[in-house]
Protein backbone atom coordinates (compact mmCIF):
# COMPACT_ATOMS: atom_id res chain seq x y z
CA UNK A 1 0.00 0.00 0.00
CA UNK A 2 2.70 2.18 0.85
CA UNK A 3 4.55 1.40 -2.23
CA UNK A 4 1.14 2.68 -4.47
CA UNK A 5 1.44 5.44 -2.37
CA UNK A 6 4.89 6.69 -3.11
CA UNK A 7 4.53 5.75 -6.76
CA UNK A 8 1.19 8.07 -7.05
CA UNK A 9 3.08 10.91 -5.45
CA UNK A 10 5.83 10.45 -7.51
CA UNK A 11 3.13 10.41 -10.64
CA UNK A 12 1.85 13.93 -9.25
CA UNK A 13 5.56 15.46 -8.63
CA UNK A 14 5.78 14.58 -12.45
CA UNK A 15 3.31 15.77 -14.01
CA UNK A 16 2.93 18.81 -11.67
CA UNK A 17 6.89 19.36 -13.23
CA UNK A 18 5.60 19.07 -16.67
CA UNK A 19 3.18 21.53 -16.15
CA UNK A 20 4.89 24.14 -14.58
CA UNK A 21 7.27 24.48 -17.16
CA UNK A 22 5.04 24.79 -19.81
CA UNK A 23 5.33 28.36 -21.54
CA UNK A 24 2.60 30.06 -22.77
CA UNK A 25 3.09 32.53 -25.53
CA UNK A 26 1.08 35.30 -25.15
CA UNK A 27 -0.06 36.77 -28.95
CA UNK A 28 2.15 39.20 -30.36
CA UNK A 29 0.53 42.95 -30.70
CA UNK A 30 3.49 45.02 -31.28
CA UNK A 31 3.96 46.55 -34.18
CA UNK A 32 7.33 46.76 -36.45
CA UNK A 33 8.98 50.49 -36.55
CA UNK A 34 10.10 51.69 -40.01
CA UNK A 35 11.47 54.51 -41.16
CA UNK A 36 12.63 55.82 -44.65
CA UNK A 37 16.26 55.52 -45.01
CA UNK A 38 16.48 57.08 -48.48
CA UNK A 39 16.27 59.63 -50.17
CA UNK A 40 16.57 62.22 -47.64
CA UNK A 41 14.05 65.15 -46.60
CA UNK A 42 13.44 67.48 -49.12
CA UNK A 43 15.99 65.80 -51.46
CA UNK A 44 15.50 67.22 -55.16
CA UNK A 45 15.46 63.59 -57.32
CA UNK A 46 15.17 62.69 -61.15
CA UNK A 47 15.68 59.12 -62.86
CA UNK A 48 15.60 56.27 -61.07
CA UNK A 49 16.44 56.01 -57.95
CA UNK A 50 16.79 53.41 -55.38
CA UNK A 51 13.90 53.48 -51.97
CA UNK A 52 15.32 52.28 -48.97
CA UNK A 53 13.72 51.72 -45.36
CA UNK A 54 14.74 50.51 -42.22
CA UNK A 55 12.13 48.42 -40.57
CA UNK A 56 12.88 46.24 -37.25
CA UNK A 57 10.29 44.14 -35.07
CA UNK A 58 10.63 42.10 -31.77
CA UNK A 59 9.60 38.93 -33.70
CA UNK A 60 10.81 39.80 -36.90
CA UNK A 61 9.46 41.44 -40.52
CA UNK A 62 8.20 39.83 -43.19
CA UNK A 63 7.32 42.46 -45.61
CA UNK A 64 7.93 46.21 -46.40
CA UNK A 65 5.40 48.30 -49.05
CA UNK A 66 6.68 51.26 -49.95
CA UNK A 67 4.02 54.08 -51.26
CA UNK A 68 4.14 57.30 -53.10
CA UNK A 69 1.67 59.94 -52.14
CA UNK A 70 -0.24 57.17 -50.30
CA UNK A 71 -0.34 54.97 -53.31
CA UNK A 72 1.41 51.49 -53.84
CA UNK A 73 4.96 51.77 -55.49
CA UNK A 74 5.41 48.57 -56.99
CA UNK A 75 4.95 44.47 -54.78
CA UNK A 76 5.57 44.70 -51.01
CA UNK A 77 9.66 44.06 -50.51
CA UNK A 78 10.37 40.74 -48.12
CA UNK A 79 13.46 40.24 -48.24
CA UNK A 80 15.80 42.63 -46.42
CA UNK A 81 17.35 45.10 -47.28
CA UNK A 82 14.28 46.76 -47.69
CA UNK A 83 14.44 48.48 -51.14
CA UNK A 84 13.02 49.23 -54.49
CA UNK A 85 13.78 51.21 -57.57
CA UNK A 86 11.45 54.25 -58.34
CA UNK A 87 11.13 55.76 -62.01
CA UNK A 88 10.28 59.31 -60.91
CA UNK A 89 10.43 60.24 -64.43
CA UNK A 90 7.14 58.14 -64.63
CA UNK A 91 6.10 60.75 -62.32
CA UNK A 92 4.66 64.63 -62.35
CA UNK A 93 7.58 67.35 -61.74
CA UNK A 94 7.32 68.21 -58.08
CA UNK A 95 6.48 67.49 -54.41
CA UNK A 96 5.87 63.68 -53.24
CA UNK A 97 5.67 61.90 -50.87
CA UNK A 98 7.65 58.95 -49.41
CA UNK A 99 6.03 56.62 -46.53
CA UNK A 100 6.72 52.61 -45.85
CA UNK A 101 4.54 50.16 -44.32
CA UNK A 102 5.86 47.20 -42.43
CA UNK A 103 4.11 44.36 -41.46
CA UNK A 104 4.75 41.34 -39.13
CA UNK A 105 4.17 37.62 -39.07
CA UNK A 106 1.18 38.74 -36.51
CA UNK A 107 -0.18 41.44 -39.26
CA UNK A 108 0.69 43.87 -37.03
CA UNK A 109 1.43 47.17 -39.28
CA UNK A 110 3.18 50.52 -39.09
CA UNK A 111 3.62 53.13 -41.49
CA UNK A 112 6.52 55.53 -41.41
CA UNK A 113 6.41 59.03 -40.91
CA UNK A 114 6.75 60.65 -44.92
CA UNK A 115 9.71 61.98 -46.46
CA UNK A 116 8.63 64.75 -49.02
CA UNK A 117 10.86 64.90 -52.02
CA UNK A 118 11.14 67.31 -54.95
CA UNK A 119 11.46 65.34 -58.58
CA UNK A 120 12.77 67.50 -60.96
CA UNK A 121 13.31 65.42 -64.38
CA UNK A 122 13.27 68.47 -67.27
CA UNK A 123 11.11 67.88 -70.10
CA UNK A 124 9.55 64.88 -69.68
CA UNK A 125 7.47 63.97 -72.95
CA UNK A 126 4.56 61.86 -70.94
CA UNK A 127 3.70 63.47 -67.54
CA UNK A 128 0.79 64.39 -65.53
CA UNK A 129 -0.43 65.65 -62.57
CA UNK A 130 -3.44 64.72 -60.55
CA UNK A 131 -5.81 68.26 -59.65
CA UNK A 132 -8.67 66.86 -58.25
CA UNK A 133 -12.18 64.49 -58.55
CA UNK A 134 -16.03 64.54 -57.82
CA UNK A 135 -16.90 61.09 -56.67
CA UNK A 136 -19.45 60.18 -53.83
CA UNK A 137 -18.19 57.96 -51.02
CA UNK A 138 -21.07 56.02 -51.23
CA UNK A 139 -22.73 54.44 -54.07
CA UNK A 140 -26.15 51.44 -54.38
CA UNK A 141 -25.19 48.49 -55.90
CA UNK A 142 -25.45 48.45 -59.44
CA UNK A 143 -26.21 52.29 -60.08
CA UNK A 144 -24.92 54.04 -62.49
CA UNK A 145 -23.00 57.66 -61.14
CA UNK A 146 -21.28 60.14 -63.35
CA UNK A 147 -18.00 61.07 -61.61
CA UNK A 148 -15.54 63.62 -62.82
CA UNK A 149 -11.67 63.50 -62.16
CA UNK A 150 -8.95 66.06 -63.66
CA UNK A 151 -5.26 65.69 -64.82
CA UNK A 152 -2.58 68.41 -65.91
CA UNK A 153 -0.67 67.57 -68.99
CA UNK A 154 2.93 68.16 -67.36
CA UNK A 155 4.86 66.55 -70.34
CA UNK A 156 5.67 67.91 -73.16
CA UNK A 157 3.43 65.73 -75.78
CA UNK A 158 0.24 66.92 -76.62
CA UNK A 159 -2.86 64.87 -75.86
CA UNK A 160 -5.40 63.59 -78.04
CA UNK A 161 -7.74 60.72 -79.02
CA UNK A 162 -5.77 59.49 -81.81
CA UNK A 163 -2.60 59.21 -80.19
CA UNK A 164 -4.74 56.60 -77.80
CA UNK A 165 -4.00 59.07 -74.21
CA UNK A 166 -6.23 57.40 -72.04
CA UNK A 167 -6.99 57.17 -68.12
CA UNK A 168 -6.83 53.85 -67.01
CA UNK A 169 -8.29 51.94 -63.64
CA UNK A 170 -6.11 51.07 -60.94
CA UNK A 171 -5.99 49.48 -58.13
CA UNK A 172 -5.72 46.60 -59.16
CA UNK A 173 -4.01 47.93 -62.48
CA UNK A 174 -6.97 47.60 -65.51
CA UNK A 175 -9.70 46.35 -62.90
CA UNK A 176 -13.43 47.01 -64.33
CA UNK A 177 -14.56 47.40 -60.66
CA UNK A 178 -16.56 50.17 -62.49
CA UNK A 179 -17.88 48.48 -64.73
CA UNK A 180 -14.59 49.67 -67.37
CA UNK A 181 -11.03 50.30 -67.40
CA UNK A 182 -10.40 52.79 -69.91
CA UNK A 183 -11.85 56.29 -70.66
CA UNK A 184 -11.04 57.87 -73.76
CA UNK A 185 -10.31 61.28 -74.70
CA UNK A 186 -12.98 62.63 -76.76
CA UNK A 187 -12.66 63.09 -80.54
CA UNK A 188 -12.02 67.30 -80.29
CA UNK A 189 -9.93 66.93 -77.28
CA UNK A 190 -6.54 68.54 -77.51
CA UNK A 191 -5.17 68.51 -74.50
CA UNK A 192 -1.65 70.59 -74.80
CA UNK A 193 1.48 70.99 -72.22
CA UNK A 194 -0.09 72.32 -69.16
CA UNK A 195 -3.53 72.36 -69.76
CA UNK A 196 -6.27 69.92 -67.88
CA UNK A 197 -8.70 67.44 -68.30
CA UNK A 198 -11.71 66.69 -66.74
CA UNK A 199 -12.89 63.04 -67.46
CA UNK A 200 -16.71 62.87 -67.11
CA UNK A 201 -16.77 59.25 -66.30
CA UNK A 202 -20.20 57.35 -66.76
CA UNK A 203 -19.18 54.14 -63.75
CA UNK A 204 -21.80 51.58 -62.72
CA UNK A 205 -21.29 50.23 -58.69
CA UNK A 206 -20.30 46.57 -58.27
CA UNK A 207 -22.98 44.39 -57.76
CA UNK A 208 -21.73 43.14 -54.65
CA UNK A 209 -22.08 45.48 -51.33
CA UNK A 210 -19.23 46.10 -49.68
CA UNK A 211 -15.87 48.35 -49.94
CA UNK A 212 -14.08 49.42 -53.07
CA UNK A 213 -11.11 51.46 -54.07
CA UNK A 214 -11.24 54.03 -56.60
CA UNK A 215 -8.27 54.86 -58.44
CA UNK A 216 -6.79 56.01 -61.99
CA UNK A 217 -3.90 57.12 -64.02
CA UNK A 218 -3.41 58.81 -67.16
CA UNK A 219 -1.77 55.84 -70.18
CA UNK A 220 -0.79 56.02 -73.70
CA UNK A 221 -1.61 52.53 -75.00
CA UNK A 222 1.47 50.44 -76.26
CA UNK A 223 3.67 53.35 -74.45
CA UNK A 224 3.00 52.72 -71.07
CA UNK A 225 1.52 54.28 -67.76
CA UNK A 226 2.47 58.09 -66.85
CA UNK A 227 2.08 60.29 -64.13
CA UNK A 228 0.91 60.77 -60.82
CA UNK A 229 -2.37 58.54 -59.65
CA UNK A 230 -5.57 59.89 -58.43
CA UNK A 231 -6.29 60.09 -55.03
CA UNK A 232 -7.33 56.42 -53.62
CA UNK A 233 -10.85 56.61 -52.53
CA UNK A 234 -12.81 54.07 -50.57
CA UNK A 235 -16.06 53.84 -51.81
CA UNK A 236 -19.07 51.95 -49.54
CA UNK A 237 -21.12 50.32 -52.15
CA UNK A 238 -24.59 49.65 -50.81
CA UNK A 239 -27.20 47.26 -50.96
CA UNK A 240 -30.06 48.25 -52.64
CA UNK A 241 -32.70 50.97 -50.06
CA UNK A 242 -36.30 51.15 -49.68
CA UNK A 243 -38.53 52.95 -52.45
CA UNK A 244 -41.71 54.72 -52.72
CA UNK A 245 -42.01 56.28 -49.32
CA UNK A 246 -45.69 56.96 -48.10
CA UNK A 247 -46.38 59.21 -46.80
CA UNK A 248 -44.42 61.46 -49.01
CA UNK A 249 -44.19 65.42 -48.52
CA UNK A 250 -48.17 65.30 -48.28
CA UNK A 251 -50.59 66.85 -45.93
CA UNK A 252 -52.19 64.44 -43.48
CA UNK A 253 -56.41 64.87 -42.75
CA UNK A 254 -56.58 66.56 -39.38
CA UNK A 255 -59.24 63.92 -38.00
CA UNK A 256 -56.28 61.31 -38.73
CA UNK A 257 -54.27 60.16 -35.04
CA UNK A 258 -52.84 56.94 -36.44
CA UNK A 259 -50.48 56.63 -39.75
CA UNK A 260 -49.42 53.79 -41.57
CA UNK A 261 -45.52 54.66 -42.64
CA UNK A 262 -44.90 52.02 -45.62
CA UNK A 263 -42.48 51.38 -48.41
CA UNK A 264 -41.64 49.01 -51.10
CA UNK A 265 -39.61 46.16 -50.21
CA UNK A 266 -35.71 45.82 -51.20
CA UNK A 267 -34.21 43.27 -52.89
CA UNK A 268 -32.13 40.74 -50.49
CA UNK A 269 -33.76 43.35 -47.36
CA UNK A 270 -33.77 40.49 -44.37
CA UNK A 271 -34.94 43.66 -41.74
CA UNK A 272 -35.46 47.27 -42.06
CA UNK A 273 -34.36 49.99 -39.99
CA UNK A 274 -36.72 53.25 -39.46
CA UNK A 275 -36.13 56.42 -37.82
CA UNK A 276 -39.21 59.07 -37.12
CA UNK A 277 -37.73 62.91 -35.77
CA UNK A 278 -41.03 65.25 -34.22
CA UNK A 279 -40.20 68.55 -35.58
CA UNK A 280 -42.66 70.42 -33.96
CA UNK A 281 -42.08 69.10 -30.34
CA UNK A 282 -38.94 67.21 -30.31
CA UNK A 283 -39.38 65.90 -26.95
CA UNK A 284 -42.46 63.31 -27.74
CA UNK A 285 -41.38 59.98 -27.30
CA UNK A 286 -43.01 56.79 -28.84
CA UNK A 287 -43.33 54.61 -25.99
CA UNK A 288 -41.79 51.73 -28.51
CA UNK A 289 -38.78 54.05 -28.87
CA UNK A 290 -35.29 52.32 -28.62
CA UNK A 291 -32.67 54.91 -29.28
CA UNK A 292 -32.42 58.58 -28.40
CA UNK A 293 -32.85 61.58 -30.48
CA UNK A 294 -36.09 60.33 -32.08
CA UNK A 295 -39.72 59.96 -31.48
CA UNK A 296 -39.91 56.64 -32.59
CA UNK A 297 -36.90 54.42 -33.93
CA UNK A 298 -36.96 51.06 -34.91
CA UNK A 299 -33.85 48.94 -35.74
CA UNK A 300 -35.24 45.51 -36.26
CA UNK A 301 -38.59 45.41 -38.64
CA UNK A 302 -38.95 42.16 -40.48
CA UNK A 303 -42.00 43.88 -42.34
CA UNK A 304 -42.75 46.84 -44.62
CA UNK A 305 -44.97 49.03 -42.81
CA UNK A 306 -45.65 50.22 -39.17
CA UNK A 307 -48.05 52.53 -37.60
CA UNK A 308 -47.09 55.46 -36.34
CA UNK A 309 -49.63 57.75 -33.45
CA UNK A 310 -49.45 61.52 -34.98
CA UNK A 311 -50.82 64.82 -33.76
CA UNK A 312 -52.90 67.67 -35.40
CA UNK A 313 -50.16 70.81 -36.41
CA UNK A 314 -47.24 68.26 -35.97
CA UNK A 315 -44.59 67.91 -38.80
CA UNK A 316 -42.27 64.69 -38.76
CA UNK A 317 -39.64 63.70 -40.95
CA UNK A 318 -38.94 59.81 -40.87
CA UNK A 319 -36.21 57.50 -42.88
CA UNK A 320 -35.72 54.23 -43.34
CA UNK A 321 -32.66 51.63 -44.32
CA UNK A 322 -32.71 47.92 -45.24
CA UNK A 323 -29.96 45.50 -44.33
CA UNK A 324 -29.27 42.28 -45.58
CA UNK A 325 -28.45 38.98 -44.13
CA UNK A 326 -24.95 39.82 -44.13
CA UNK A 327 -25.92 43.04 -41.98
CA UNK A 328 -24.65 45.64 -44.70
CA UNK A 329 -27.04 48.62 -44.50
CA UNK A 330 -28.12 50.38 -47.43
CA UNK A 331 -27.94 54.30 -47.74
CA UNK A 332 -31.48 56.07 -46.02
CA UNK A 333 -34.16 56.67 -48.19
CA UNK A 334 -36.31 59.90 -45.94
CA UNK A 335 -39.81 61.49 -46.51
CA UNK A 336 -41.71 64.76 -44.66
CA UNK A 337 -45.37 65.14 -43.94
CA UNK A 338 -47.42 67.46 -42.05
CA UNK A 339 -50.56 66.41 -39.91
CA UNK A 340 -53.13 69.34 -40.99
CA UNK A 341 -54.92 71.30 -38.18
CA UNK A 342 -57.79 73.97 -37.64
CA UNK A 343 -56.36 75.70 -34.33
CA UNK A 344 -56.75 79.14 -34.20
CA UNK A 345 -53.72 80.81 -33.45
CA UNK A 346 -52.62 84.48 -32.00
CA UNK A 347 -51.36 86.57 -34.65
CA UNK A 348 -48.50 87.15 -32.89
CA UNK A 349 -47.47 84.03 -32.44
CA UNK A 350 -44.33 82.45 -34.38
CA UNK A 351 -44.08 79.26 -36.09
CA UNK A 352 -40.93 77.80 -35.47
CA UNK A 353 -39.47 74.84 -38.19
CA UNK A 354 -40.53 74.09 -41.30
CA UNK A 355 -43.66 76.12 -42.41
CA UNK A 356 -46.15 73.26 -43.12
CA UNK A 357 -49.08 74.09 -41.43
CA UNK A 358 -52.71 73.88 -43.44
CA UNK A 359 -56.08 75.27 -42.75
CA UNK A 360 -54.57 77.37 -39.48
CA UNK A 361 -56.23 80.55 -39.17
CA UNK A 362 -55.19 83.82 -37.33
CA UNK A 363 -57.36 84.96 -34.41
CA UNK A 364 -58.78 88.38 -35.09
Amino acid sequence: MIGKFKKAFFWVLLIGSFLGSITVNAADTVPPTVSIGSPASSATVSGTITLLANATDDVGVVGVQFKIDGNNMGAEQTVYPYDAPWNTANFSNGSHTITATARDAASNTRTSSGVAVTVSNGSVTNSAQYVNQNVPATMTVGQKYYVNVTFKNTGTSTWTRNDAFKLGSQFPQDNTTWGANRFYLETSDTVAPGQSKTFTMPITAPSSPGTYIFQWRMVKELVGWFGDFSRSISVTVSPPGPENLSPNGNFISSGTGLVTLSWSPSAGAARYSLGVTDYTEPGLKDPRNNCSGYYLCQSDISGTSISLPVKPGHVYFWWVTAKNAAGQSSIAENSIFAVETDAIIDSSDKLVGPVVFHNFRYRG
